[in-house]
């Protein structure tokens, strides 16, 4: 017939008798909280948002960091500092973001590069056969002898044959550029193409060529068109400029992922190590083809080097950036000339 309570930790339970052995009132009393345990609550609770929003701005603080930097690069480099890259890190947040913008920024420079060449180069090559074409139409003019006037005719047909040349050489090598993105590529077998063009060369040339066909087949990833016309390019230059023997040879890769090694050599001067960076930009000659006479005839893409342009290797340092391969230029050690070593990526025979 008393009052019982009942204390437990969500507070305190009154149980009062109404009628005695048949009736209890039942009164819940929440817990009461000290000033001094409602202040620990809420500093708890205060201290658990704080150290989610300190995780939360120790991620974010480096990918805004990272954003920051790149965002600073961006600004130099559109300003014309074309040297400006991003340091990437292997900690990165946005690490390929970074690697794609500074691909982008090299892929810019050599179009720069390529253009400044480009016009210094054009303006340098015209001026000569159109200095050549109007003091031969002078002296066609004053000309009264019909032998001399077919000499300066031919002279006139030939600089305009070298002009026609040149512009056929810059739409070619435009073109490349334009169709970078829409090249194909497919496993290719290499030895049976090489074998094609070296007996065309032996046909046409009496130059000793000394080609080691592997034994085994060898296939490689690219498109046919445009890496024939790097085969091409690169055993013509060891044709114009070797004395009386080529070599080439294949070395296939040791280990699955590493590139297959075409091995082009000549008995020819060579190229000295510092020419080697620059023979490969558009209309950069060697000091072995300065001396050279260019060609009357027009030439193609395929036939440049024979031009004297100092085009042939810009187009197959540019082809072979588009396969993935590397191009290395040394000397051999069996020839004494020049040896230009092509990385072509290994592809699966197709099924």
């Amino acid at each position: 017939g008393k009052t019982l309570a009942l204390e437990a930790e969500s507070g305190v339970t009154l149980i009062v008798p109404v009628r005695p052995m048949t009736s209890f009132l039942t009164l819940s009393i929440p817990p009461q909280t000290t000033p001094a345990e409602a202040l620990l609550r809420i500093a708890l609770t205060v201290l658990f948002y704080a150290g989610i929003v300190t995780l939360i701005l120790l991620w974010v603080y480096p990918l805004v960091r990272r954003l920051h930097a790149l965002s600073k690069m961006a600004n130099n480099f559109g300003e014309g500092n074309l040297a400006a890259r991003v340091r990437v890190s292997r900690f990165s947040l946005i690490k390929n973001i970074e690697t794609e913008f500074n691909a982008m920024a090299d892929r810019v420079s050599v179009l720069v590069d390529d253009n400044r060449l480009l016009s210094s180069a054009v303006s340098h090559d015209l001026r000569t056969p159109i200095a050549r074409l109007r003091f031969g139409l002078d002296a066609l003019g004053e000309e009264s002898n019909p032998q001399v006037q077919q000499q300066y005719m031919r002279r006139i047909s030939n600089d305009l044959a070298e002009m026609e040349s040149l512009v056929e050489v810059l739409l070619d090598y435009a073109r490349l550029d334009k169709q970078r993105r829409e090249i194909p590529l497919v496993p290719i077998r290499l030895a049976p193409r090489l074998t094609d063009r070296i007996d065309a060369m032996i046909n046409d040339s009496s130059i000793d060529i000394e080609w080691e066909e592997p034994n085994e087949p060898v296939w490689i990833k690219g498109n046919e068109r445009y890496l024939d016309m790097a085969i091409n390019n690169v055993l013509q230059n060891a044709q114009r400029y070797g004395h009386s023997r080529i070599r080439v040879s294949i070395r296939l890769p040791e280990k699955t992922n590493k590139p297959v090694l075409l091995i082009v050599e000549d008995d020819g001067p060579g190229i000295p190590p510092d020419e080697r960076m620059r023979v490969l930009k558009p209309f950069e000659r060697g000091s072995a083809n300065i001396d050279r006479v260019r060609p009357t005839e027009p030439a193609s893409a395929a036939e440049v080097l024979s031009s004297g342009f100092g085009m042939g290797l810009a187009i197959v340092s540019r082809i072979l950036e588009w396969h993935g391969a590397a191009l290395e230029l040394g000397s051999s050690e069996k020839l004494g000339g020049a040896c230009i070593n092509i990385g072509l990526p290994a592809a699966a025979p197709p099924a």
